[in-house]
C-alpha cells in the first residue's frame, strides 16, 4: 500500500483479506435469560446474538476453554457473513486495547473509537476544544457472488469542555441553563453556540471547521492508518487459526465496484415550460408552475414589526416583496403592518384579536438568541402554534440575517414565501413510467424525553410529474403501525380515483424509511393494505436512507468535490450516491431485500431527483424532500407539542399549504 497515488475516485475502506473462510466457534439456543447473563460477564470470551442463536468466541484469539452451555459449530464466510466480520472486528478492537488504547463502542453503530494521543491536533477556542479521534468499522458487503469484509476509518472531532465547570464560569458566563450529563456540561450544540457567542468565537470556529473539514487531510490520514494497520495484521490474533493476510485498498472503478453518473431532473415550469439554468431565473422566466391560480389571487399577509427595528424590517419587507413579484410575478399582496415591542407576549395577544384564517401568512423577526431559548421557555413556538391556532401559517426572519440581507437570502425568503402561500414554483420530470407510483417518505425525531415522533411526506404522479402532496404527523410509536396503514390505503384509493387506474393495474408504493424496515410495521402496513386492493397488482420498495454509516468517498485524494450523482453500486442492494456536498460523507441507499421491487439503480436516481423538490431553497438539498420534509415535520410536531393546551389536530387545517413549516 505504500507509494499509492490516487488519481480518482477512492473510498475510506480496504479489503480485509483472511487466509480461510471457515472458523470453529461455539453456539447456543438464544434465551432472553441465558443472553443477559452472557452479557454480563466481564471475561476474554464474546457474545454475539443473531436470531435464535447465540454464538462465542475469544477476543483474544486464544479460547481457554468450551464456554458453559455452548457447543462447537463452524461458521463460513459464504453463509454467515456477519458473524465472520464480527470476529475479525473484535480481534482488531484486542489489538488496539492491547497496544493501549482505550476502545469505545458507539450506540447504535458498528463503529469504534478511541481518542489520538497528543495534543497537537486538538483545536481550542479558549477552554472549548476539538478532540480528535480514530473511528474504525468491521463489516462486510456481498458483490459479484463474492463476500467481501472490509474494514473502514477516519477521523472524528469531539467538542469537549475538558476544564472544570468553575473555569468556563470564571470568564464570565453564565452555565447555569446549560446541558449536562453526570452533572458536567457536555458539548451539546446548545452549549457550544452559548459559549462561542459568549467568547467571540465565531471566526475561530469557521477556521477550525475548515481545517477539520479539510478532504485533503482527511483522506491522508485515512492513508496513513491503512498503511499502519496493513503493517500490523502480523499482530492481529484471531481465533482458530485465521490470520490477516494484509488490507487491499482500491480505487474505484476496479473488479468489484463500478462508478456511474445519474444526472439532474428536468424541471418544469407554468404551461409544463421548460429549460437549464439557475432555478430562480427560470421561474422568472417562465413563470412559476401555479402560475395561472396564484398570479390572479390577492394575498393578505400580517407583519409582527420589532419597534426597535422598524426601519430595517420596512426596508427588508420593501427589498423582499419586489423579489416575490420579480420571481413569482405576485403583485397583489397586502402587507398589514403591526408594531410590537420586545415583550413576545405582545405577538401572543394581538395574534388573539384575529379571526380564523384572517391572514394567508404571517411574518415575525426574532432575534438568534430567540432560536437558543430552551423547548418549554420558547417563545418562537408559542407565537407559531398561536397563529396555526389561527390557521395561519409563518414564517420567521432573524434579524441578524435581515440585516446583512443579499441577493441570495431574499431569493430564498420570496421563495418560501410563495411556497407558504400555496404555491408550487416547479415541479420535475417522472420518466415515462407506464408504472402508476405513489411514493411515502416516513421521517422521525426525539423529544426532549427521546419519546420519538413520525412523519409521513407523500409525493404524488400529478400528469407525468412529481409534487410533493399530501403530509401527517404521528405522536408516537405505538400506533406507528396502524397510522402507517391509514395513510398508505388513503393515498392508494385517492391516486386510484383520481388517476382513474383500472383493476388489474400495477401501483408501485416506494417507501423512503429513516430506520431498517420492520415487519412489525412497515411490513405489517403493507400487507395490511394489499388485502384491501386485491383487485390491483401492488408493488412495494423499502429504501432506508441514511449518512450514519462508515462510508467515505474521495476524488483525487480529496483534491477535489466528488461529483453529484456519482453512483457506485457496493453491495447487494446498497449503493452509495454523492449529493454533491462539501463534505465526504455520501447518501447510503439501502432497498429491502423483502421489496418487492428493487431496481437499486432506478429508486437511487428517484432519490437524487428528489433533492430537486423541495421548495425551500433555490440550491437542490442534500436528501430527498421525502426524508427531509417527514423529519422536519416530525421535528416541528415534537417542538408545538411542548406548547400547553396546542394540539396537533390543528396542522390538518393547513394540509393544502404542504410548506407551512
Amino acid at each position: 500500500m505504500d507509494g499509492v497515488n490516487f488519481t480518482g475516485l477512492a473510498p475510506n475502506f480496504a479489503e480485509i483479506v483472511v487466509s480461510k473462510t471457515t472458523l470453529n466457534i461455539y453456539s447456543a439456543e438464544f434465551a432472553q435469560r441465558f443472553w443477559d447473563e452472557c452479557r454480563q460477564e466481564k471475561g476474554d470470551t464474546f457474545y454475539y446474538r443473531r436470531g435464535n442463536l447465540i454464538y462465542a468466541w475469544s477476543r483474544s484469539g486464544v479460547q481457554d476453554a468450551q464456554p458453559i452451555g455452548f457447543t462447537p459449530t463452524t461458521v463460513t464466510l459464504e453463509h454467515d457473513p456477519d458473524v465472520f466480520a464480527k470476529v475479525i472486528q473484535q480481534s482488531i478492537v484486542s489489538y488496539f486495547k492491547n497496544i493501549p488504547r482505550d476502545t469505545f463502542k458507539e450506540r447504535h453503530s458498528s463503529n469504534y473509537f478511541f481518542r489520538i494521543d497528543g495534543d497537537s491536533e486538538v483545536y481550542k477556542i479558549s477552554n472549548l476544544s476539538f478532540v480528535p479521534h480514530f473511528y474504525f468499522s468491521v463489516g462486510y458487503l456481498k458483490r459479484n457472488n463474492r463476500t467481501i469484509i472490509y474494514l473502514s476509518c477516519w477521523k472524528e472531532f469531539k467538542r469537549r469542555f475538558e476544564v472544570p465547570e468553575s473555569t468556563i464560569q470564571s470568564e464570565g458566563i453564565d452555565t447555569r441553563n446549560w446541558d449536562r450529563r453526570n452533572d458536567r456540561i457536555v458539548g451539546s450544540p446548545k452549549n457550544i453556540k452559548k459559549y462561542i457567542s459568549a467568547v467571540r468565537g465565531e471566526r475561530q470556529l469557521k477556521q477550525i471547521q475548515l481545517d477539520i473539514h479539510n478532504r485533503i487531510s482527511e483522506f491522508a490520514y485515512i492513508k496513513k492508518s491503512l498503511r499502519y494497520l496493513n503493517k500490523q495484521c502480523p499482530n492481529i490474533k484471531v481465533i482458530d487459526g485465521l490470520t490477516i493476510n494484509g488490507l487491499s485498498h482500491l480505487g474505484i472503478p476496479n473488479d468489484d465496484l463500478k462508478e456511474f453518473s445519474i444526472s439532474r431532473p428536468s424541471t418544469y415550469f407554468y404551461n409544463n415550460a421548460t429549460s437549464n439554468g439557475r432555478l430562480d431565473q427560470l421561474v422568472s422566466n417562465l413563470k412559476p408552475y401555479t402560475y395561472e391560480q396564484m398570479s390572479t389571487g390577492t394575498f393578505n399577509i400580517v407583519a409582527f414589526i420589532p419597534k426597535p427595528h422598524s426601519g430595517t424590517c420596512d426596508d427588508f419587507l420593501g427589498k423582499l416583496k419586489l423579489k416575490v413579484a420579480q420571481i413569482f410575478h405576485l403583485k397583489n399582496i397586502d402587507i398589514t403592518a403591526i408594531p410590537v415591542g420586545t415583550d413576545r407576549n405582545e405577538h401572543i395577544q394581538e395574534i388573539s384579536k384575529f379571526n380564523h384564517n384572517q391572514y394567508d401568512l404571517a411574518f415575525t423577526f426574532l432575534n438568534l438568541a430567540d432560536k437558543s431559548q430552551s423547548l418549554l421557555q420558547s417563545d418562537y413556538n408559542k407565537i407559531k402554534a398561536k397563529l396555526l391556532g389561527k390557521g395561519i401559517p409563518s414564517q420567521n426572519f432573524l434579524m441578524e440575517t435581515v440585516r446583512s440581507a443579499n441577493n441570495y437570502t431574499l431569493n430564498n425568503a420570496a421563495l418560501n414565501v410563495y411556497s407558504k402561500l400555496g404555491g408550487t414554483p416547479w415541479i420535475i420530470d417522472r420518466d415515462n413510467k407506464s408504472t402508476l407510483e405513489l411514493i411515502v417518505g416516513i421521517g422521525s425525531s426525539l423529544d426532549q424525553d427521546n419519546n420519538r415522533t413520525i412523519g409521513f411526506a407523500s409525493v404524488f404522479d400529478h400528469h407525468g410529474a412529481y409534487v410533493l402532496g399530501g403530509c401527517s404527523p404521528l405522536s408516537n410509536m405505538e400506533n406507528y403501525a396502524e397510522k402507517l396503514r391509514e395513510h398508505i390505503k388513503g393515498i392508494v384509493a385517492e391516486a386510484i380515483q383520481v388517476q382513474g387506474v383500472e383493476p388489474n393495474s400495477t401501483i408501485r408504493l416506494i417507501f423512503h424509511l429513516f430506520k431498517d424496515a420492520s415487519r412489525y410495521y412497515e411490513i405489517k402496513a403493507i400487507l395490511e393494505t394489499i388485502e384491501c386492493f386485491a383487485d390491483y397488482k401492488i408493488e412495494y420498495a423499502l429504501v432506508h436512507i441514511s449518512y450514519h454509516h462508515p462510508y467515505r468517498l474521495y476524488q483525487e485524494e480529496g483534491k477535489n468535490i466528488v461529483t453529484r450523482g456519482v453512483f457506485i453500486e457496493i453491495s447487494d442492494n446498497w449503493a452509495l450516491l454523492n449529493m454533491g456536498v462539501q463534505r465526504s460523507t455520501p447518501l447510503l441507499i439501502k432497498v429491502d431485500p423483502r421489496s418487492t421491487y428493487t431496481d437499486l439503480y432506478d429508486l437511487s436516481k428517484q432519490i437524487l431527483h428528489f433533492s430537486h423538490l423541495s421548495h425551500k431553497s433555490f440550491m437542490p438539498s442534500n436528501e430527498p424532500v421525502t426524508t427531509k420534509y417527514s423529519s422536519e415535520l416530525a421535528r416541528r410536531t415534537n417542538d408545538l407539542l411542548t406548547v400547553p393546551h396546542w394540539d396537533i389536530d390543528m396542522l390538518q387545517q393547513l394540509k393544502e399549504k404542504v410548506w407551512f413549516i
